[in-house]
């Protein structure tokens, strides 16, 4: 269950919009929410003599101020109405300050939008999505430039909210199901959680020296074991959410070398397969792994890639590295 999630404002009305997010999942899990404003280090500020003193230390006590009335009238906002609520008001760098944050709060879920802060600030914090994607603990999920879209999904004409999640095949992979599927749940006016699994199978092609019809039964073993290993994770994840969370999952394995825009292209414009027609998703769930699975196959983040590519939320789970193994049993070993 979702009990505590994290969401960080600059003062930018995109960062505000991650707010309604964040309250409809905090409603739906009776979960707390924190809101963090992170100031710049003085060494960032402008640095300038009025009549012999440093201006300085007036600027920063004035941000100070404002950064204060400014999380007081967020916690007694409308839309954070009736949620649990704390705030936190630090000063240093973002992407330094959140995950130690996350980990000392014991945050399920840092909420987002990936546009925020200009001028100054833009330079103190970078890409602070960026940066989460690659260090953060916790599950990131991150709202585009079109993020107040998402709170049209509290509206009654609107039934499901199908997230799509694409597996890398590696151990523990299936874990990260779990907040995805508490988004979905959230955000579908009946309660039922929509999950699509997506399993990118590398292809092998054939060369001077490779029997085409070989190469083919190599590909269609490959796509095999992907069904074989889909089946087992939808088994197992219904079995982990049976009583907790109605969930529906279908899943597809496509044979491709461009990862990233095979996840953005089937979210975007869906698919059609026996188990499952859609005219796309309302998200994109990606589970990455610090040196291996889909960052490691191509060189780079794939998740970073993405961020700049689709107009769709993205929930990025990085899984940590597995322990020796222990003799636990994973969901696709159930």
């Amino acid at each position: 269950m979702l009990q505590h999630i994290l969401v960080p404002l600059d003062g930018s009305t995109c960062a505000e919009e991650a707010l309604p997010v964040a309250a409809r999942l905090a409603r739906a899990n009776g979960a707390t929410i924190t809101v963090v404003r992170i100031l710049a280090p003085t060494q960032e500020y402008p640095y300038s003599l009025v009549e012999g003193y440093p201006a300085m230390e007036e600027c920063y006590y004035q941000e100070v101020r404002e950064a204060t009335d400014y999380l007081e009238k967020v916690i007694y906002s409308e839309t954070l109405r009736g949620i649990a609520i704390q705030n936190e008001l630090l000063v240093g760098l973002p992407n330094q300050i959140l995950p130690s944050l996350a980990r000392r709060k014991h945050i399920d879920m840092i909420v987002m939008c990936s546009r925020g802060a200009t001028g100054i600030k833009r330079l103190v914090l970078g890409s602070l999505a960026q940066e989460l994607i690659r260090h953060s603990t916790v599950p990131v999920f991150i709202l585009r430039e079109g993020c107040a879209d998402m709170a049209a999904f509290s509206r009654p004409s609107e039934q499901q909210f199908r997230i799509l999640v694409a597996l890398d095949g590696s151990p523990g992979a299936e874990e990260a199901l779990l907040p995805a599927a508490r988004i979905s749940a959230a955000f579908s006016t009946d309660g039922v959680s929509r999950l699509h699994l997506l399993h990118i199978v590398k292809p092998r092609h054939a060369g001077n020296k490779q029997e085409p019809l070989l190469t083919n039964e190599v590909n269609q073993r490959k796509i095999d074991e992907s069904l074989e290993y889909l089946r087992k994770i939808k088994a197992g994840i219904q079995q982990r959410l049976s009583g907790k969370i109605p969930v529906e999952i279908t899943s597809s394995v496509v044979l491709d070398i461009n990862v990233p825009e095979t996840i953005i292209q089937t979210a975007e414009q869906g698919l059609s397969t026996p188990d499952d027609s859609s005219l796309g998703y309302s998200a994109i769930a990606l589970v990455t792994h610090c040196n291996h699975g889909l960052s490691y196959w191509f060189g780079s983040h794939v998740s970073e890639h993405m961020l700049g590519e689709t107009h769709l939320p993205l929930l990025v789970i990085r899984m940590q590295e597995q322990p020796a193994a222990t003799g636990k049993a994973t969901l696709a070993d159930s």
